[in-house]
């Protein structure tokens, strides 16, 4: 399917976390995702019912299964939640990650106030969806609905990535918006603790969409098809998924990284 490069900032595979069994205040959602070039990492969702403090906040995270382990990288960070995410495997290091689908695994927290071990089943990486009108992937099924489409795209679609330096001093932010009135912007967003935000970049044009369906694999979903012209007649179009699973997740591209629903995130560029 042809799209925009500058729309290869997003992409779209659903993966849905399951949640860990809790430890004390503390959750664990653990999840295999897809990164491009076949490429495989494992993401590590942590989430307090409090906020985390100085001596709480994770400061390392690590997954082991059996005699492996691997560390992970925080990527995106809030007052009750931290994402991180292992470096990307490929090959047969990809093919060992896929392994512990439906497996249960260690994970250890390394915080300033003691360590701390969760215990939680990975989900297992979904076959990648079929983009509408190519060949359909091993096991996923898409029926033509263009109502359940429409639905799932109906008023404005705000949709926010975060990635976070090793520090956590730095981070880049890419942001889209695909509202109602048919108007499309992605924002590229630097961040770091003494500037703030920076823009990098800002992309507009319109959208419109062009197809939708139903999904039955991990758990079913929604994708729709739309198309995208950018402000200078550049045009082509793109996918996102809407797992039922997973409301404040939405996938874009075939590639399948994950955005969420931000509908606070501000224009600043």
């Amino acid at each position: 399917m042809p799209r925009l490069a500058v729309v290869a900032l997003a992409i779209l595979v659903p993966l849905v976390a399951v949640p860990a069994t809790a430890s004390a205040a503390v959750k664990a959602k653990v999840a295999l995702t897809s990164v491009a070039a076949g490429g495989v990492q494992i993401q590590v969702k942590l989430t307090s019912k409090k906020a985390f403090t100085r001596a709480t906040r994770p400061r390392k995270v690590t997954v082991s299964a059996g005699a492996r382990s691997y560390k992970l990288k925080r990527v995106a960070s809030s007052r009750k939640a931290s994402t991180w995410r292992s470096a990307a495997q490929t090959g047969a290091a990809a093919d060992q990650l896929k392994a512990l689908g439906g497996s249960r695994v260690k994970v250890k927290l390394s915080t300033p106030g003691g360590a701390r071990t969760l215990r939680s089943k990975v989900q297992a990486l979904p076959p990648a969806p079929p983009a509408p009108g190519s060949p359909g992937a091993p096991g996923a099924t898409l029926v033509r609905d263009d109502a359940a489409g429409q639905a799932a795209m109906a008023g404005d679609l705000l949709l926010e990535w975060a990635e976070f330096g090793a520090s956590g001093r730095t981070a880049e932010y890419r942001r889209i918006w695909l509202l109602g009135d048919g108007s499309f912007r992605l924002n590229v967003i630097d961040w770091n603790d003494v500037s703030g935000e920076i823009c990098r970049q800002s992309v507009t044009g319109t959208w419109v969409f062009k197809e939708g369906y139903t999904t039955d694999y991990n758990g079913g979903g929604v994708v729709v098809k739309v198309g995208i012209t950018l402000s200078n007649g550049t045009a082509g179009d793109d996918v996102l998924a809407f797992p039922n699973a997973d409301a404040n997740s939405v996938y874009v591209g075939p590639q399948g990284v994950q955005y969420s629903r931000n509908p606070q995130i501000a224009q600043n560029c």
